[in-house]
């Protein structure tokens, strides 16, 4: 196989020794190994130069696929049908782990990638919490994120029903005025609240943060309004002054009570900043929060929906849009910025961004399982955790939250379907033997009539 990307030919018309197995391929021409990548043999009579694109971490099948089809855009008499069956041939033998049983996951273990970035663009669209198609486009052209890898050809994906049952609005509003100067120079703040159902940990109320000049967003939850003065003073202003080298000098909110507080109000005079609050009944004065509360909405609203998750998990929901949010485009006027590039100037990675909602099977330490249990239990993604290098999962055995480093994805199987299928599954009826049933204990209690009294003994068995 050849690199060259200009011209197809015929090398030579003689027969090639073709070796395929379950993780490698090799082509040999006499001697020479055209390419190596073994077991069950094969031949093809016409040996063709084909031309390869660059191998950017593909797959042997995936790369070899690409060639042929390039080679049929180019010549019709290639033999393109032996090299298709071929790369059909390794994509049978390749196997990615056993179906477990009681589920029928077999096409969700063969999109499983725990390793590798690379998935298709409906399956990049649900991990960048669906995110809209042309800043998809945009950040794969560019190249801004690592291990952003597409496959397959471009399309649009106008589309996915989930997206349109769950971004529908009437219309936005836009800012007036253009981004501040320098990072903290500017910062708007609102709180959402309360919800209809609390998180998993209590909480009915988040705060949402938003940096005028970067659009970094940042998200708390909260069990009470009160918690605000602590979650901004304490937690989020030392953590963003130190990362970004600023501190901050003017904070725009509302009027609600949480932030018109002596606690809160106080503070901010102490420290020199200055607040600015929106004109009564006039939210839009505050409309880069507002904006940002509706984008964080609706997108926490499509992630549980599409999974099928109850309400309690919507801090987790909330949390990975704000993660992705941070790591995709920001659009202000006609300019357009990653938030991640500009606070922190580095690109950030999406190695680890997996659809949210999705089946996995995670491993159990030995020191938390029995010598008997099974080592690998079923969950559901919850996002990457938030101070671990690892993914925040459900553990539906335990019916807690964990965190996990050894995780297997089935991208394809979300929980609202394993549902389903658990179901269907037929009941099996527990067959016990008789001399097996543990008979009831003759300590207890039994309150019975005096004439039934006349015929049981002093050990309580009825005589015949």
């Amino acid at each position: 196989l050849s690199a060259n990307l200009l011209s197809v030919r015929r090398l030579q018309k003689s027969k090639a020794e073709v070796t395929f197995g379950p993780t490698s391929c090799r082509a040999k021409l006499g001697k020479k190994v055209l390419w190596s990548l073994e077991e069950e043999t094969s031949c093809i009579k016409d040996l063709w130069q084909l031309p390869i694109i660059p191998w950017n971490g593909k797959t042997p099948t995936a790369a070899t696929a690409a060639a042929a089809k390039a080679t049929a855009g180019r010549d019709a008499t290639a033999p393109t049908d032996g090299v298709l069956e071929a790369v059909k041939k390794v994509q049978q033998q390749q196997t990615h782990g056993e179906v477990l049983a009681g589920v029928d996951a077999s096409a969700a273990w063969a999109k499983a990638s725990s390793r590798s970035g690379e998935a298709d663009w409906e399956t990049w669209h649900e991990r960048l919490c669906h995110v809209n198609f042309p800043m998809l486009q945009k950040l794969v052209k560019n190249g801004s994120l690592k291990g952003l890898e597409v496959k397959g050809e471009v399309k649009e994906i106008g589309s996915c029903p989930t997206c349109l049952e769950t971004k529908f609005s009437k219309f936005p509003f836009n800012s007036t005025t253009g981004p501040a100067k320098t990072p903290l120079a500017l910062v708007h703040m609102d709180v959402v609240g309360p919800t209809r159902a609390p998180s998993l940990s209590g909480s009915r109320y988040f705060l949402t943060i938003v940096d005028d000049h970067t659009r970094a967003v940042w998200v708390y939850p909260l069990k009470s309004k009160g918690e605000v003065a602590a979650a901004v003073l304490k937690e989020w202003m030392p953590r963003a002054q130190r990362e970004c080298g600023y501190k901050v000098k003017v904070i725009r909110s509302d009027n609600g009570g949480e932030f018109i507080g002596a606690d809160f109000e106080g503070e901010l005079k102490r420290k020199g900043i200055q607040h600015q609050l929106t004109v009564p009944y006039n939210p839009q004065q505050n409309g880069v929060a507002e904006r940002f509360n509706r984008t964080l909405q609706e997108g926490a609203r499509t992630l549980l929906g599409r999974a099928g998750l109850p309400d309690p998990f919507w801090v987790s929901a909330l949390r990975q849009v704000a993660l992705v949010k941070n790591r995709v485009l920001a659009t202000v006027g006609d300019k357009e910025w990653i938030p991640y590039v500009k606070w922190y100037g580095s690109a950030p990675a999406v190695n680890m961004l997996r659809a949210f909602g999705c089946m996995v099977v995670f491993h159990v330490p030995k020191e938390k399982r029995g010598k008997l249990e099974a080592s690998g239990r079923w969950g559901v993604h919850l996002g990457i955790a938030k101070d671990h290098k690892g993914w925040l999962l459900w553990d539906l055995t335990t019916q807690k939250l964990t965190v996990s480093r050894d995780v297997k994805f089935l991208e394809s199987l979300y929980y609202k379907e394993w549902k389903q299928q658990q179901q269907k599954l037929p009941s099996t009826p527990l067959i016990v033997e008789a001399d097996e049933v543990q008979q009831p204990s003759r300590q207890v209690e039994v309150a019975v009539s005096e004439e039934e009294m006349s015929g049981v003994t002093e050990e309580g068995e009825q005589l015949k």
